[in-house]
């Protein structure tokens, strides 16, 4: 069995490792994401929970596997979702996982989790920018739809514009 967990372990890494794009990228909305993660999840028959650290330009730090589920399961823990931020030195943190049934709609639990990662990352100092689900039939974004509540961090949602740089006096 472990032989097994092993050699799906290794097929996913060279799938990040085959292209360097997704390891270069910088986000600027949701359907980017989306489209890097699905190639990920491509192939996966069982729930996979990732953590994408990024700097304050939204520069992808890393792919992190937080959690590895079933068919229709995954128990996620915050301090394994956080803790490669807070090693990477990220500003910030998007989350992504799968749903192998095909349907990128969120359960309760979805929900339920996003809302206490957010709280999490809030306490950190490592605000939670978005949280997609994607399938093969598509995906669906927490902070599309607004559900990510941003409080005083409104202006780090992806969909915001880039800021324009100040001319100096």
């Amino acid at each position: 069995m472990k032989t097994i967990k092993r050699l799906e372990l290794r097929a996913y890494r060279e799938r990040l490792a085959e292209s360097k794009e997704p390891y270069n990228a910088c986000f600027s909305q949701p359907h980017e994401v989306a489209a890097v993660v699905r190639s990920i999840f491509h192939g996966v028959d069982h729930e996979s929970f990732l953590a994408i650290p990024v700097d304050i330009k939204n520069k992808v730090l890393g792919y992190v596997e937080a959690a590895r589920g079933g068919v229709d399961q995954c128990q996620v823990a915050a301090r394994e979702v956080f803790r490669a931020a807070v090693f990477m030195g990220a500003t910030s943190v998007i989350l992504a996982h799968n749903h192998p049934s095909g349907d990128p709609a969120p359960s309760v639990d979805d929900k339920f989790l996003t809302d206490r990662l957010c709280e999490a990352g809030k306490l950190l100092g490592i605000p939670v920018l978005d949280h997609l689900i994607v399938s093969e039939k598509g995906y669906y974004s927490f902070a599309e739809q607004g559900l990510i509540k941003t409080d005083d961090l409104a202006g780090l949602l992806l969909k915001q514009k880039k800021a324009k740089p100040r001319k100096a006096f």
